[in-house]
C-alpha cells in the first residue's frame, strides 16, 4: 500500500503560526520516514483549513499568517517542492463578506440596558462559529 501523502489540520476560527510550524514539521517527519524506509515517496501535502479574517486576535488572521506559512513551506520542502502537490481548504475564508443571516425574531425583552432578542437559531447553527470559532459578528 502507498501512502500518497499526509493531511492536517490545526483548528478553526484562526490558528498562531506556530501550530501550523509544528504540522508542518510533522508532515516533514512523516515524508522522511517513508523516504528512509524506501517506499515510494509522498508526493501530496494537504494543511487543511480553519483560516480565519475575524479572529480576535489579529496576528492569527490569514493575511498574517498566510505568507508566513508560504515562506515557511518553501523552506521546509526547498528539495520537494516542484514533486510534492501542496494544498490547502480555505472554506468560510472565501465567503466572509457575503454571509447574510436572516432569522425570525419571535420575542424582545429589556433588560436593564440590554435588549433580549429571542430568534429561531441556536448556538449550534447560527452562532456556533462565534461560541467555538473566536469568530466575531457585526449585527
Amino acid at each position: 500500500m502507498r501512502l500518497k501523502g499526509v493531511a492536517f489540520n490545526v483548528g478553526s476560527g484562526g490558528c498562531p503560526i506556530e501550530a501550523y510550524r509544528h504540522a508542518i514539521l510533522n508532515a516533514k517527519h512523516v515524508f522522511e520516514v517513508v523516504k528512509a524506509k524506501d517506499m515510494q515517496p509522498c508526493d501530496l501535502l494537504d494543511i487543511g483549513a480553519g483560516y480565519s479574517m475575524t479572529s480576535y486576535i489579529p496576528e492569527n488572521n490569514f493575511d498574517i499568517v498566510g505568507p508566513l506559512i508560504s515562506k515557511f513551506l518553501d523552506e521546509t520542502f526547498a528539495d520537494e517542492k516542484n514533486k510534492i502537490r501542496m494544498i490547502a481548504e480555505p472554506g468560510r475564508l472565501f465567503c466572509y463578506s457575503v454571509q447574510t443571516s436572516c432569522v425570525q425574531v419571535y420575542q424582545a425583552r429589556q433588560k436593564g440596558e440590554f435588549k433580549h432578542l429571542y430568534i429561531n437559531s441556536s448556538v449550534y447553527q447560527l452562532f456556533r462559529d462565534h461560541i467555538w470559532g473566536h469568530e466575531r459578528f457585526t449585527p
